[in-house]
């Protein structure tokens, strides 16, 4: 949110849904229900420390697992970046919904 500030009225404008990209073949790629504990057994790529959808996502983390600690070794400046590691194999990654593109999906890319 912004700044707090008793003359600005703040809207939600709509929620978006994250997604979690994993590279065909990995463990997580075939599994139908993927747990907070296997989450946790992955390493997971975010952005870098000071972006607000790395926050977001550590945040969503801590919430559903109880604090337990991420493996977050990888660290990325952009969307496209992680999106890129994840293709290499280095781990599995978050992105919000509006980050995918038809390309993403398209050939096996990617497991969305």
């Amino acid at each position: 949110m912004p700044v707090p500030a008793s003359d600005l009225a703040i809207l939600p404008l709509f929620e978006e849904p994250f997604w979690l990209l994993a590279p065909p073949g990995h463990p997580l790629a075939d599994d139908p229900s993927i747990t907070e504990k296997k989450l946790l057994e992955a390493p997971l790529l975010l952005l870098a420390e000071g972006h607000c959808f790395r926050d977001q996502a550590l945040a969503l983390c801590r919430q559903r697992t109880e604090g337990a600690s991420l493996q977050t070794d990888f660290q990325a400046s952009s969307l496209e970046t992680l999106k890129q590691m994840v293709l290499a194999g280095f781990g599995c990654t978050l992105v919000p919904a509006l980050a995918l593109d038809p390309d993403d999906r398209s050939g096996g890319r990617l497991v969305i």
